[in-house]
């Protein structure tokens, strides 16, 4: 989306395709009018999806794209129907953009991949290019979101304790390593207590999540909240990643109201998952900062040592939030993106070398 909103109209005439109908889209997501109505105000063109399925949706598709005289094609998936149509080469130059696992967004028969994640990038299928991430963070978390803000007394948490957050969808807190963790840290440091948020109050107990008399009273469980960043993060002293499967638009919150974190380092060494991967220190280019795969000694240490310090605390919070601000560029996000398309259309207009 930042590269439709931002990019130089100058260099790009830009349209937008729906594999899928109006109608089957508007069912599922009410935001799709206002979607399209965004594209045209950016300069670009919409084409909605051709009525049918399989093949002779695939192949009308196709002419009706060859119809356009694109030149670049990007896929923002590979599977099923799409993978047939970048097959077909709508275009003389076929990107994937890749959202997640690589093989479900990149193909040996790619002209290249956009990744902004180093682990994707690194396991592309095809040769990929490198785009350091862009986040929309008052859309994603507006700032003005209504609600009421959670105080330490609504948390039965004294003004004292040290709160340690980590927030995440449900499953997340399901991995025995980070209860034990949390058991681990709250067991060594009794002025501590754990806010865990994205729970219901029922579901710890259908899962399992349970933890020992001498540390539950001092581990709150709540839900979800849509204003979390400005009226349920803010009392956070710490926040912790979930693991294996790791956080992104929370830690980059986190981060960039100078909260410190505590996250793994990703394990290049093994295929990229995406439930086992920590973007959070990867994507603002201070993994330097984060801690070493699965080493969940090191964590503890880690989290004992930002609750013991407040002098810590500060200066682990300052460090990250210049590079997280940077992730605001959107402009600068939209010219790498259109460098990088340019590129891959002079690889493909070059001379091959005679063998």
């Amino acid at each position: 989306m930042g590269f439709l909103k931002y990019h130089d109209r100058s260099r790009f005439e830009v349209f937008v395709y729906s594999y899928l109908t109006a109608d089957t889209v508007s069912a599922s997501n009410p935001a799709y009018a206002s979607w399209i109505a965004d594209f045209e105000s950016w300069g670009c063109t919409f084409r909605s999806g051709i009525p049918g399925i399989g093949l002779p949706k695939v192949l009308a598709t196709h002419k009706s794209i060859l119809l356009d005289r694109i030149d670049v094609l990007v896929f923002n998936l590979l599977v099923g129907d799409y993978h047939v149509l970048a097959l077909l080469r709508c275009a003389p130059v076929i990107v994937g953009a890749i959202h997640g696992k690589p093989k479900g967004y990149s193909m040996r028969h790619l002209d290249g991949t956009l990744a902004a994640d180093t682990h994707s990038h690194l396991d592309s299928l095809a040769r990929s290019t490198f785009i350091r991430q862009a986040v929309d963070f008052e859309t994603l978390l507006p700032a003005d979101a209504p609600g009421v803000p959670l105080t330490r007394r609504d948390l039965a948490i004294s003004e004292t304790a040290v709160i340690v957050m980590t927030s995440g969808r449900d499953y997340k807190f399901g991995n025995a390593n980070f209860r034990k963790t949390v058991e681990r840290v709250l067991t060594l440091r009794p002025e501590a207590v754990w806010v865990l948020c994205g729970l219901d109050a029922d579901f710890p107990g259908k899962i399992g999540i349970s933890f020992p008399s001498e540390v539950s009273a001092r581990v709150r469980f709540v839900p979800w909240r849509k204003d979390f960043v400005w009226n349920v993060l803010l009392p956070a002293d710490v926040v912790a990643d979930t693991f294996p499967a790791g956080g992104a638009f929370i830690m980059f919150w986190a981060m960039r109201i100078a909260r410190p974190c505590a996250s793994f380092r990703s394990d290049y060494l093994k295929p990229f998952h995406q439930l086992e991967w920590s973007p959070a220190f990867r994507v603002v280019a201070r993994e330097d900062l984060a801690l070493p795969p699965g080493d969940l000694e090191t964590l503890v240490a880690r989290v004992a040592h930002l609750i013991d310090d407040p002098t810590a605390r500060r200066a682990l919070g300052d460090a990250c939030k210049p590079s997280v601000a940077a992730l605001d560029d959107h402009a600068r996000f939209a010219r790498d993106v259109g460098d990088a398309l340019l590129d891959m259309v002079r690889r493909k207009q070059a001379p091959r070398p005679k063998p």
